[in-house]
Order: C-alpha cells, then structure tokens, then sequence
C-alpha cells in the first residue's frame, strides 16, 4: 500500500474522505505516494487536490487520470485605461463564451475550425478588478479556468483501447518523447488554447484590451481568413497536469489534481504571486511566495477546497451560467485562518497582505447542463 502524506495541515479530511484516500492507495496500481492537500476533494471519479507518485514502469490506468486533465488558470491584465466597473457589467459574458461549444476542441489536432467553450468541472471565464494600495483606484483582469474536455476524453479513451496489457502505455510513456508523449503535448497544447480563447473572447465582448496574438495553430476554411484571437496571459498556472519528477532519487511519475507543480508556481510575470480560486462569489486570492524555487513542498492548492453543503452561500450579482439550476458548490474561504496557515506553511510569505481579485461579471459552468451529442 502506499505512504499516505497529509500536506501542510489545513482542513482535516473528514472519515469518508480519509476512507476513500485510504482505498485510492491501496488499489491504484503503481502508486508509490499520495500527497494529500488542504483542498482535497473526493466527489468526483478522482480525488482533487492530491499528487499521485507513480512508478514510471507502472501500466497506465485511464481510471486514475483526472476528468480535468491540462487544466489551466489563466490571468490577464486589462491594458485599457479609463476602466470602470460598468465597461463589465454591460457585457453579455453569458454569450461571449458557450459552455459547450457546437464546435468544440474536441481533437488532438486541428483537424478542423473549433470554438472555445468553459472546460469542464469548475471552470469558468470573467472580470475581476483589484484595490490598490490607496483602496480606491482598481485593476481589471480577465481570468479562466478550464482544460479541453473531449480532449481529455479521447486520450483516455485510446489509453482503454489497447487491448493488449503488455501494449497498454506506462506512466513513463506519458511524459517521455513516444506516440503518448506527443498526445499529452499536443492536449495540453489545446486545452491552454480553449482557455486563452475565451479570455481573448470575453476581453472582445467587454471591449477592452489585454494582450493577444493570433492562434496560428487553428484551422481556418480560408487562407484570406484570419485566426481567432487567443490571450497572451500575464500569469498562468496547471493546475491538473503530469510531469515526470525526482523523489529522494527514485524517477516517478508525478499526477497533479486540482494542484499547482512547484516549478509552475511562480507565474510569468516573476512577480511571486500564486493565484487560489475560492468560490465564485468571493474569486481569486493572490498570495505572494517568498520563493518559488526553495517551496518547502511538492506543490501548491490552486482552489481552497469543497466546505460542507450548509455552507453554500447565493451567488453574487454579474455570475451568469446556463440551465435554469444555478451550479452548488461550497468553498472554505482564502481567509479561513486553517487555510492561511497551510499557504502559509507551503512557502506564502505570511508578511504580505492576500490580495483578491473581486469579479465583477463572470460565466459559471453549471454541471447540472449535459452536452447534447
């Protein structure tokens, strides 16, 4: 069975999550260590907010890699100037980006012209601002979390189709230069693509400003046409991704759910900041790391973690999705003094103040609403 490590303290994980951690350990195949962090989700068909360490030399089972598989965060800062809140609230963010789109990236190619779409559990796409020190003037961000869903669901789907066991890939073949490694780049590829997309579509709809370029990659019917916008986002981070990694000098395999590797941790501009989403009410916390490089851990939350049902509170104004059911979902809060305490133990220099990014006006997805096949 498996070493069962319980990252950073935080949240104690409740009997049934520590029943279900303790059966994930004990029949995943290969699985060499299970980090567990303070954000731990177990409702879905694999456990959020834990690292799966797997022997490289282990088959791959399609069963343990998660549903949201390449998902990213992406964060860009509204360049226009004059920004007010209204430049947001006037904006159908509802039309701008469908949750599932009648032309999805649905391919590990482009094999055809495609429309972004949210991405699957928990993603969602909007507008944040951000107080300033004077606590008057703000910045506005576009941000969006998702993967590329049927992307996802095709990889899997080739991994369960090799009949032969001793043909079926190794988690080793997931991250190394062969026919899986190329898949794994190639859906990781598309996935940050749908995600810069929709935050290139929603900048569209606001009519503001962040930085884009070309998706040159895309399929056009015509070479006169010209690609669709796709962000140039200023931070990003994984948060569902494999990497092949080093533990106390034994190569493994390591399955990021729900987590952010620590060499992704600090983001693009350089600046120290990790993003944590909370619930869509209460929207993205920035803690500032005192250094990526020494993190005294293997990653870092990227949401704050599932509270208990009771805790669900009504969505703030400017949050859309689809389906007449709004999406239920509760979070601990970023300022919950447990959860401060683990960032704080994860490498968060406690000396700076958690900064937030408000959302003005975002679309959610909403699980209660199936893809029509």
């Amino acid at each position: 069975m498996a070493q069962v490590h319980y990252v950073a303290g935080g949240h104690a994980p409740s009997d049934e999550q520590a029943r279900k951690l303790a059966l994930l350990a004990e029949h995943t195949p290969g699985l060499v260590r299970l980090e567990v962090y303070p954000n731990v989700d177990v409702s879905g068909e694999v456990p959020s907010g834990v690292v799966l360490f797997m022997d490289p030399a282990a088959r791959v089972d399609p069963g343990a890699i998660s549903n949201e598989l390449f998902q990213v965060l992406s964060v860009s800062r509204v360049r226009t100037k004059g920004c007010t809140d209204a430049h947001f609230e006037r904006a159908d963010i509802g039309a701008a980006v469908a949750q599932f789109a009648a032309h999805p990236p649905g391919a590990l190619q482009d094999a055809q012209a495609w429309d972004a779409e949210l991405g699957g559990r928990d993603a969602f796409v909007g507008a944040y601002f951000q107080l300033r020190p004077d606590q008057r003037t703000k910045d506005y961000y576009i941000a969006a979390r998702g993967t590329a869903p049927l992307v996802v669901q095709e990889l899997k789907r080739q991994i369960a189709s090799v009949s032969s066991e001793t043909e079926r890939p190794t988690y080793g073949d997931l991250v190394t230069d062969t026919r899986w490694g190329a898949a794994m780049r190639s859906g990781a590829y598309m996935a940050q693509r749908n995600v810069r997309r929709a935050v290139a579509s929603v900048a569209d709809a606001c009519n503001v400003q962040v930085r884009v370029c070309g998706d040159v990659s895309a399929h056009t019917v015509d070479e006169h046409y010209a690609p669709p916008d796709r962000a140039e986002p200023d931070w990003e981070q994984p948060l569902h991704s494999i990497a092949s990694v080093i533990v106390n000098g034994r190569p493994l395999v390591a399955l990021y759910n729900g987590v952010a590797p620590r060499e992704h941790c600090q983001t693009a501009l350089g600046d120290g900041r990790f993003f944590v989403c909370g619930s869509p009410s209460e929207g993205i916390s920035a803690f500032q790391l005192a250094s990526a490089v020494a993190l005294p851990t293997s990653a870092l939350p990227g949401d704050t973690g599932p509270a208990t049902a009771s805790a669900v509170a009504p969505l703030a104004a400017g949050l859309v999705w689809e389906g007449a059911q709004p999406p239920a979902r509760a979070y601990h809060s970023a300022t919950d003094k447990r959860f401060l305490r683990c960032m704080k133990e994860c490498g968060w220099d406690a000396e700076e103040h958690v900064q937030r990014l408000v959302p003005i006006a975002a679309k959610l997805y909403n699980p209660n609403v199936r893809r029509v096949k």
